[in-house]
């Protein structure tokens, strides 16, 4: 029986997931620890001031859901916040102003602000995908779909029809987010993968949230996997984007992808920090 049960250790250890497929990831990354430094004005940032009336989102690698959910959950917070304080103010004038009855009119009150919030996360982990649909608490709102994002045909397929049903995307979300996704997508796919995986993120998107592991995390990966004993078809011993890796990932996003740096939003507890990129072409359009 010992062989068995050491099969079924090996399978649930942190060293078992090649893509970062984590079965318990959130119980020691909880979501807070990366939305705590999330702009209190995203929903304003991405929407541009409310001038976009649907605002869409991407999280690609989004395991079992927690993080895509606190994500929505901090953009509608800006949404409702926002809502309340245009109809106090309206309230307030209509009140001085005595002009008409606003108890009988309650349009009177209400600011045209409506940004409807709708959030695409995907992984490449069916188990995961069907434990974040069976606690999607918002599914009007959040859709969870399994899609390898580095098969063509499957991200074609899967973004496509998601953004063909919201109004103003021009094939693009409004944000897409890649937390603690690039050292995966590194050690799956090689230098030309991570490029390819940053080219087509960018392509997607008007402003892009990268949250990439430094060297240090490649190193500790490669420890997990070898203590456990799995086999994998990483490209660790290959690579050439090494010690730099983040300042190479910023370097192609801004000279390759055509993104502009904004801001470094912070950096999580385990020095890995959340840098918020805008597309430099394709943004001008939303704006005028």
């Amino acid at each position: 029986m010992a062989a068995p049960m050491e099969a079924w250790d090996r399978q649930f250890h942190p060293g078992a997931a090649p893509f970062g497929n984590f079965i318990n990831y959130y119980s020691f990354n909880p979501p807070e620890k990366r939305i705590r430094f999330l702009p209190e004005d995203l929903l304003n940032i991405i929407s541009y001031s409310g001038r976009k009336k649907n605002a869409t989102v991407l999280d690609i690698g989004c395991n079992s859901g927690d993080l895509t959910v606190a994500l929505y959950m901090h953009l509608k917070k800006q949404h409702l916040d926002k809502k309340e304080q245009g109809s106090s103010k309206m309230c307030l004038a209509s009140a001085d102003e005595n002009d008409q009855d606003i108890s009988s009119n309650p349009a009177a009150i209400e600011p045209d602000n409506t940004v409807a919030i709708k959030v695409l996360g995907c992984d490449i982990d069916d188990t995961l995908i069907t434990r974040a649909n069976e606690s999607n608490l918002h599914p009007e709102s959040i859709s969870f779909h399994r899609m390898d994002f580095m098969c063509d045909a499957s991200r074609s397929s899967n973004l496509t029809e998601f953004l063909s049903r919201h109004s103003e995307t021009s094939g693009r979300f409004d944000l897409v987010c890649c937390f603690s996704l690039t050292m995966w997508i590194h050690l799956q796919h090689g230098d030309a993968g991570l490029h390819k995986f940053l080219k087509e993120a960018s392509l997607l998107s008007r402003f892009l949230l990268v949250e990439p592991q430094p060297w240090k995390c490649y190193k500790s990966a490669v420890r997990r996997v070898r203590k456990v004993g799995i086999e994998n078809s990483w490209h660790f011993k290959e690579l050439n984007i090494r010690d730099k890796v983040e300042e190479d990932i910023i370097n192609y996003l801004t000279s390759t992808c055509q993104m502009e740096l904004v801001r470094t939003l912070g950096e999580t507890h385990w020095e890995r920090k959340l840098f918020l990129f805008r597309n430099a072409t394709g943004v001008s359009d939303t704006q005028s």
